[in-house]
C-alpha cells in the first residue's frame, strides 16, 4: 500500500521511488516464496530495458515474443475470432483489415483489443447472439488505426 496524506504519512509522487518500492516488495516476497514451494512466476513487459537488473536476475529464463509477421496476422485474427459470433460481411472484411495491418507493427494485444472492442459494440447494440457486424469491426479498427 502506498502511503497517503490522509493517514499522516508522506505522499510519494516520484515515479522512480514508487518503482523502487514495488521492486523491493517483489524481491522480498519472491524470496519468501522460494523457501516454501515451487511456484512458477511469469512476468511480462514491453519495456525490458526499464526493468531493474535485480528484478530481471530473479527470473530463470527470458522469452522474447516478437510482433507478428505479415503472413501471420490473418491466422492470428481468425484464431481470436473463433470465440465470437461474426457476420459473414465482417468475416469478408477481415481480409482488408489484415492487409491494412501489414507493416504497421500492431502487437498481438492491439489486434485482440480491436476484436474485443468490436464485440463490445455488438453487445451495446443489443444484437442477436451479440454477433459482430462489419460496422462494429470497421469502427473498432478506425478507433485503433496507426
Amino acid at each position: 500500500k502506498i502511503p497517503n496524506d490522509t493517514q499522516g504519512e508522506t505522499k510519494i509522487e516520484d515515479k522512480s521511488e514508487i518503482a523502487n518500492l514495488i521492486t523491493n516488495f517483489f524481491l522480498n516476497k519472491k524470496e519468501e516464496l522460494n523457501n516454501k514451494k515451487s511456484i512458477m512466476l511469469i512476468g511480462t513487459t514491453n519495456n525490458l530495458d526499464k526493468i531493474d537488473k535485480k528484478l530481471k536476475n530473479r527470473f530463470n529464463e527470458e522469452i522474447y515474443v516478437d510482433l507478428l509477421k505479415n503472413e501471420e496476422i490473418e491466422g492470428f485474427l481468425k484464431h481470436i475470432l473463433l470465440s465470437y459470433d461474426i457476420s459473414y460481411h465482417a468475416f469478408v472484411y477481415l481480409e482488408k483489415l489484415v492487409q491494412f495491418c501489414y507493416n504497421k507493427n500492431y502487437s498481438q494485444r492491439e489486434l485482440k483489443n480491436i476484436i474485443e472492442k468490436a464485440y463490445i459494440k455488438s453487445v451495446a447494440n443489443q444484437r442477436k447472439n451479440h454477433s459482430i457486424y462489419l460496422s462494429d469491426l470497421k469502427e473498432s479498427f478506425e478507433e485503433n488505426k496507426k
